[in-house]
């Protein structure tokens, strides 16, 4: 359900290898990196007069720094948490730049002098390893840092100094990978923000810290924590803002930065939760227990709910559905053969038609099953 999206991680090996011949004293021809953690993604490095020189943009952002183009000054601003440089049009062609294709490269001098860059080199191979003391993430004009020994989340805006947020109090372990980040302004002076960490194998340990701020102060923070076997991500975005929930209270904060709407899952649905909630379409809300991996759809605006297995699946399926108990937090479970296996697709007001994706895993076929809103 959750394909682990990229975020920069605590740190990671660059490999440089070196094709055996002459040196060549114009750019070499741009060789692969192996940069572990990224995917199938490949930064590229160039070779000239000796000197290595990596693409600026992703090796700063590796580093945790913004790189920001003013196209006006044709000048770059490199900003981290406590150290702005400006890089400009004559530093640019210096010898510590070089261009390529529009792309613009530092050496590894600069890296070192200016953004603490440490590395070793071996005989066979050169390998760079490139870290930094805080995990970053940038969309459009907002970045954000969290800080991976004191979890102090940090926010800007354009070339602003970072301000401190709060701290997140996730557990930074070495093994820890991110799935994903968010960082998003939901209006003027009202930015939402998430870091969500997972680790274990698959996503056995997932937590994640939401925040959102009105004019630098934290309006609503959170931290949510589950560690047992299968995906577990609420929607973020609606209609009305962003959801928060805590797995038994969900609330939708406005564009505004207040609280439009609180809906207390547990009392709602009449058993306990945690609980996920993976779509909201106006006033229906679909929300699936975690432990028991069973979706129900809650009309908000009534407080009527209905568990949609009953409703949808075959006889034989129900049968095994009723008789399933929910696992206990850790324990191991059969994904495949256990929960409902239902997906919201999508929503038909007019025709009061809902449609879901759903695995028959008795007969491992899929299909798509239609649900009556009049028989709420």
């Amino acid at each position: 359900m959750r394909i682990a999206k990229t975020f920069l991680l605590a740190a990671f090996v660059v490999a440089l290898a070196f094709a055996i011949g002459p040196r060549h004293t114009d750019a070499a021809q741009p060789a692969k990196l192996t940069v572990a953690g990224l995917g199938n993604e490949a930064n590229e490095y160039v070779s000239v007069r000796d000197r290595v020189y990596l693409p600026l943009k992703q090796t700063a952002q590796a580093l945790a720094y913004r790189t920001i183009w003013d196209a006006r000054t044709r000048s770059i601003t490199l900003q981290g948490i406590d150290k702005k440089i400006t890089l400009t049009k004559r530093a640019l062609s210096g010898a510590d730049f070089y261009s390529k294709n529009g792309r613009t490269y530092a050496s590894l001098a600069f890296y070192s002098k200016n953004l603490g860059l440490t590395y070793n080199t071996y005989d066979a191979a050169k390998l760079i390893k490139l870290s930094s003391p805080y995990y970053y993430k940038s969309e459009g004009d907002h970045s954000i840092w969290v800080d991976k020994k004191t979890t102090m989340l940090y926010y800007a805006k354009g070339t602003r100094q970072p301000l401190p947020i709060n701290k997140t109090n996730l557990t930074f372990l070495e093994q820890a990978t991110f799935a994903d980040a968010t960082v998003k302004e939901l209006s003027q002076g009202v930015v939402y923000m998430r870091v969500t960490e997972n680790y274990g194998e698959p996503s056995l340990n997932f937590d994640t810290y939401q925040a959102l701020i009105k004019n630098g102060k934290v309006v609503k923070q959170q931290n949510k924590s589950f560690h047992g076997w299968r995906d577990h991500e609420d929607v973020e975005f609606v209609d009305q803002g962003v959801l928060f929930n805590d797995g038994d209270t969900a609330t939708i904060y406005g564009k505004d930065g207040s609280a439009a709407l609180v809906a207390d899952l547990t009392e709602s649905l009449g058993f306990e939760g945690p609980f996920v909630v993976e779509a909201v379409q106006d006033r229906f809300w679909f929300v699936r227990e975690y432990r028991s991996s069973k979706l129900s759809l809650l009309d908000i605006r009534s407080g009527k709910s209905i568990l949609l297995y009953k409703q949808l699946l075959n006889p034989d399926e129900i049968a095994i559905l009723d008789e399933q108990k929910s696992p206990a937090i850790g324990e191991n479970v059969e994904f495949n053969t256990f929960g409902d296996h239902l997906t919201f697709k999508k929503i038909d007001m007019a025709k009061k038609l809902v449609y879901f994706d759903h695995l028959n895993w008795l007969k491992s076929e899929k299909s798509t099953l239609v649900f009556d809103l009049s028989k709420m």
